[in-house]
């Protein structure tokens, strides 16, 4: 019985280290929001909870554009923390600096699927979004990766 607890909690520690990488770069876009001047990225990862990680790889600029980013857990037999919205805290300073942003407590059982979304600049509409499956087993959460397309 404690080598298949052992076994189960050391699966769920690997298995939550599997991010989502979401990258954000300058590219010509049809709609009139300017372009995105600093690199950033952005990598979802489960665990306690569901961790985005946002790094600005530009070596002069910090990353100001006011950002927030909604993480939605479905599917499952969630309890707590089925949707959470939060903001980016701004500015990302340059040179490889990252901030991240949690989720409040989660708590559920069963399979779930694990929404990231983005929205540039706060106005509504979704610039970026990711739909990835994975587990949760009471405030832990597992997923897999998939690409992130972008604007």
């Amino acid at each position: 019985m404690k080598k298949t607890i052992t076994f189960i909690i050391i699966g769920i520690l690997i298995l939550s280290s599997i991010g989502v990488v979401a990258t954000i770069n300058k590219k010509e876009k049809t709609n009139p929001k300017p372009l995105i001047e600093p690199y950033i990225e952005m990598v979802a990862k489960g665990g306690f909870g569901v961790t985005v990680t946002a790094t600005n790889y530009n070596e002069t600029t910090p990353f100001e554009i006011p950002t927030t980013i909604i993480i939605s857990i479905n599917g499952a037999f969630v309890l707590i923390g089925e949707v959470s919205n939060r903001s980016l805290p701004i500015p990302i300073p340059p040179g490889n600096q990252s901030v991240k942003v949690k989720t409040g407590l989660v708590f559920g059982i069963g399979m779930c699927t694990v929404t990231v979304a983005v929205d540039l600049y706060n106005d509504g509409l979704i610039d970026a979004e990711q739909f990835t499956s994975g587990w949760i087993f009471g405030p832990f959460v597992i997923m897999g990766n998939l690409p992130i397309p972008m604007p």
